[in-house]
């Protein structure tokens, strides 16, 4: 077993507690991606560490299957973008108002 292997392994145990299906574990190995930087320790990036954060909260906590996870979390990013369009929406209604009021 190589280090990532190894490491992912861990993870995996970490958000599936014993209660969990072999399934949940295998849908759950699928979305964790291992990087590896040039000579350094398979680690996750810092979106990835917060993501295995909430799926574990959500499995644990609030016994989600992994499947029910994965939607929570893609409706939370689509949220945060909609949010964010909306931000920009608005900054461009604001500019414009300023810019009529200056005239």
């Amino acid at each position: 077993m190589t280090r990532a292997t190894s490491a992912l392994a861990e993870v995996v145990r970490a958000l599936c507690d014993r209660r969990g299906s072999g399934a949940d574990r295998r849908q759950t190995e699928e979305l964790v991606e291992i990087k590896h930087p040039a000579d350094a320790d398979p680690v996750l990036s810092p979106e990835q560490a917060e993501r295995l954060r909430a799926h574990r909260g959500l499995m644990r906590e609030l016994d989600v299957n992994v499947a029910g996870v994965e939607v929570i979390l893609h409706m939370h990013e689509d949220l945060r973008s909609m949010q964010r369009q909306f931000n920009e929406v608005l900054q461009a209604v604001v500019s414009g108002m300023r810019r009529r009021l200056a005239e």
